[in-house]
C-alpha cells in the first residue's frame, strides 16, 4: 500500500526545471524513478526535464511505441538514462519477453511510465511518483510511501 509522503504543485512548465532537481535530489541513492498518473498529466515532460537535469541534451520524445529510448548523459556513469513507457504492454510476461528486466536492474538511471503492469519485477529500491492535473489545470506531484 502506498501513501502520499510529499507533494510539489507545478503551476507552469517553467516550473520543470527546478521540480525536476526537487525529484532527482529525493531520489536519494534510488535510481529508479517511476511516474504513474492519468494521460496528460505530464508524467513525459516530467522525464524531460530530469534528463535535461541530469546532464543529457538529447531531445526526449515518449517511447510509448518503441518502448525503450535511450539518451546519452556522457557526465553520468554509465553514461545512458532509460526511459521506459509501460502503456502499451499487454500482460507482465510481454515486459519479461522484451526484456525489460534488464533495463529495471542497470544501475543507470531509469525513468519508468506507467509502471503498474511491471509492479511484480520493479526492484523495491524506487521512488514512485504519481501526477495529478487539478482543476486549475496546475500538476500536483505526489511522492509516495511504501
Amino acid at each position: 500500500m502506498t501513501k502520499p509522503a510529499a507533494t510539489l504543485i507545478c503551476a507552469t512548465p517553467d516550473d520543470l526545471p527546478d521540480i525536476a532537481r526537487q525529484v532527482i535530489e529525493a531520489a536519494g541513492a534510488y535510481r529508479l524513478i517511476c511516474l504513474s498518473g492519468d494521460l496528460g498529466a505530464g508524467k513525459t515532460a516530467l522525464v524531460t526535464a530530469m534528463v535535461a537535469a541530469l546532464g543529457s541534451s538529447d531531445a526526449v520524445s515518449s517511447p510509448t511505441f518503441a518502448l525503450v529510448q535511450d539518451y546519452l548523459a556522457p557526465t553520468l556513469y554509465p553514461p545512458v538514462i532509460h526511459h521506459i513507457d509501460a502503456y502499451r504492454l499487454n500482460d507482465l510476461q510481454e515486459a519479461l519477453d522484451i526484456g525489460l528486466p534488464d533495463y529495471l536492474d542497470d544501475p543507470a538511471w531509469t525513468f519508468v511510465e506507467w509502471p503498474e503492469i511491471l509492479d511484480p519485477i520493479l526492484p523495491e529500491e524506487r521512488l514512485d511518483i504519481h501526477l495529478q492535473i487539478l482543476p486549475d489545470s496546475t500538476r500536483e506531484i505526489v511522492f509516495l510511501e511504501r
